[in-house]
């Protein structure tokens, strides 16, 4: 977190935060295990969201208009392992009522102590929420998480949204 703010604060962009994060795991000392990451930077000015991935779960985005789409990311490295990663990069515009649905590995994930969730099932858990705030369409991700895990989760399942007003 303390290299991604570094970065940030001397004016450096998403892409290259995630390459001072991954040079900082990378001298910490034990062993080096990769872990994956993403950065979302919203602009208000222009309604768009950047999104820099190194090998994490793709987001989601549930549009006003009742369509939803998982945004394709090439699956690349993480960030700690052996070779340097290659940010991927790609803008996403969003309109007033769309929401962007962010979750760890630990919610999608097919190994043990993990949700397994699909993108569908995370859609449609999403869609559940009437009102489509985003503190409800947490709670209704959380809550299929919750169903199908039994609450027997050993991995952080993780869902960030960013609802648009």
């Amino acid at each position: 977190l303390g290299a991604l703010r570094a970065s940030r604060r001397s004016g450096g962009s998403p892409s290259e935060a995630l390459l001072v994060m991954h040079r900082t795991l990378r001298e910490m000392p034990g062993p080096h295990l990769e872990m994956t990451a993403l950065i979302a930077l919203w602009d208000n000015t222009i309604r768009q969201v950047t999104i820099s991935d190194c090998g994490h779960v793709p987001p989601i985005v549930i549009r006003a208009a009742g369509g939803s789409e998982q945004i394709e990311m090439p699956r690349g490295r993480g960030l700690g392992g052996r070779t340097t990663p290659r940010p991927r990069e790609r803008a996403v515009r969003l309109a007033t009522g769309d929401r962007l649905v962010l979750m760890s590995n630990g919610v999608v994930g097919p190994g043990e102590g993990e949700a397994s969730l699909t993108a569908d099932d995370v859609i449609r858990a999403a869609l559940r929420s009437e009102r489509g705030t985003a503190a409800e369409t947490v709670r209704k991700v959380h809550g299929k998480v919750m169903e199908v895990s039994g609450g027997k989760l050993s991995r952080d399942a993780t869902v960030v949204c960013l609802a648009i007003s």
